[in-house]
């Protein structure tokens, strides 16, 4: 009985380090996939138009519009806009951060994209 034991305890042992070692390869793709990246953007790339911001994350461009007039994109926040209706300049940074607290977010819905720009009846 006493060979026993050691080999049931030898053999409980390995199991606890191999699930350990999981539980360290899961949380280092964790921290990997948290960290932000190593090297700043720079100036040029810092700053997207509406149409290099859609090909980067593969939004179409009305599906931008409605989430900035839905309250989701934020003037200052995640885009400046010198004039009311001038250009649109989106930070790229917080756009990366926009998109990662989403994608962890899973309860959020995707954004409504009409399928078609029908006109309402005019009543007389």
């Amino acid at each position: 009985m006493s060979v026993a034991a050691p080999e049931h305890a030898l053999r409980r042992l390995a199991t606890m380090s191999a699930d350990l070692r999981s539980l360290a390869a899961e949380m280092e793709a964790l921290v990997a996939f948290l960290r932000p990246p190593a090297q700043p953007a720079r100036e040029s790339e810092e700053f997207l138009t509406l149409a290099s911001l859609c090909t980067r994350i593969g939004y179409a461009h009305q599906t931008i519009r409605n989430l900035i007039s839905q309250g989701e994109l934020r003037v200052g926040r995640h885009f400046v806009q010198k004039r009311r209706h001038g250009k649109i300049h989106f930070l790229w940074s917080a756009m990366e951060r926009w998109l990662r607290e989403r994608e962890l977010d899973r309860s959020a819905a995707e954004p409504f994209v009409p399928t078609h720009r029908a006109r309402t009846r005019k009543i007389r």
